[in-house]
């Protein structure tokens, strides 16, 4: 059975059981009774799809897709929603009448139909934080989703630039590869032009020991 309250969305596992007076009532399952014995339940699941609102390109919402197992009875799964409104349209000239649309008290305004069209979407985006953890027996297992809808509004514009910013973007880009290109040759070149000045000093200053060595054993003979 699901609980939907304000701001929370609570998915437990309830009984109905019969009542003296031919009445029912519900009883949390890991309740005993003289009927029935502990009920066997398991809260695994996997998140299809989970949305506040239409779908529009590129939206990528958290918990769709998602498996969550354990092997407990007594297990509690708990989500926390950071709910986002989102408008989005591929024109981004509508942007400053979308904005005024979206500001406008009641809904009211006279182009509030401009989120019916297939140039503008008014949906919701959410991040999420989720905690599990096994509980004991007198707590209520099952899962639970509570959301907050952020006091914000996030406009999502797409739109396409054309061919020619296109190619000077791959111009930036290239040009920029070849300028760090060039740094990395000069200071690998100056490395090796370091080291060879060591190595030159080293030869050197042994060469010289080398020949005052002869000498003086010349010098002695």
């Amino acid at each position: 059975m699901a609980i939907w309250s304000l701001g929370s969305i609570w998915i437990i596992l309830v009984r109905l059981y019969p009542r003296y007076d031919d009445a029912e009532v519900l009883v949390p399952p890991h309740s005993r009774t003289k009927l029935t014995a502990p009920l066997a339940f398991n809260f695994s699941h996997q998140i299809t799809e989970l949305s506040f609102g239409p779908y529009y390109p590129s939206l990528e919402n958290p918990l769709d897709n998602t498996i969550s197992s354990t092997p407990h009875h007594f297990y509690k799964y708990q989500y926390y929603l950071s709910i986002v409104p989102t408008i989005y349209t591929d024109d981004a000239s509508l942007l400053p009448l979308l904005q005024n649309v979206n500001d406008h008290k009641k809904g009211a305004h006279p182009a509030k139909s401009i989120f019916t069209s297939p140039h503008a979407i008014k949906t919701n985006q959410y991040a999420v934080t989720s905690q599990s953890h096994e509980i004991p027996e007198n707590y209520v297992p099952g899962i639970f989703v509570k959301f907050d809808i952020e006091p914000i509004t996030l406009t999502v514009a797409e739109e396409w630039g054309g061919f020619f910013p296109l190619v000077v973007r791959l111009v930036n880009v290239i040009s920029g590869v070849m300028v760090a290109g060039g740094w990395c040759w000069q200071m690998f070149d100056w490395g090796l032009e370091v080291w060879g000045r060591k190595g030159r000093s080293r030869g050197g200053s042994m060469g010289v020991l080398g020949s005052f060595g002869g000498k003086e054993k010349m010098s002695f003979d």
